[in-house]
């Protein structure tokens, strides 16, 4: 075995186990599947690395990004599919994006909003729905 992949071994498994951080607040990424077993993109992409490194796989799974990373001190994971936020970046050492996910406004076909590019319309249209707390349905 390498010096590299031990020092990632010894890093991420040190007990020979990778446990990992399943957040099922999002489901593109991660569901329970149906045999109540964590399932999704963020599983395959553990389960690889796993592999990789020759050793066994443990999840902590958690119903929400919050949780996982209220979960950091305690020691419950090594590794988890979080998206970048300034205040986990104090706690935690994020990678490249391994997707990256847009997200955007959806307004009724009678609202006067139309499709935008412009980063102006989008915090106007911020404004005005912050100004106007509303329960959708």
């Amino acid at each position: 075995m390498s010096d590299d992949k031990s020092a990632v071994i010894e890093a991420l498994a040190p007990h020979g186990r990778l446990r990992v951080a399943i957040n099922y607040g999002n489901i593109v990424l991660a569901q329970r599947g149906k045999d109540g077993e964590p399932a999704g993109v963020s599983v395959a992409l553990a389960r690889a690395l796993a592999s990789e490194l020759d050793v066994a796989i443990e999840f902590a799974t958690f119903d929400g990004a919050g949780d996982v990373f209220a979960a950091i001190d305690d020691d419950a994971w090594r590794i988890g599919f979080l998206a970048r936020d300034p205040v986990r970046a104090e706690k935690i050492h994020f990678t490249a994006p391994y997707v990256i996910i847009e997200g955007t406004y959806l307004v009724p076909e009678s609202s006067p909003f139309r499709i935008s590019t412009s980063w102006t319309w989008m915090t106007s249209v911020s404004r005005w729905a912050r100004a106007r707390p509303t329960t959708f349905t």
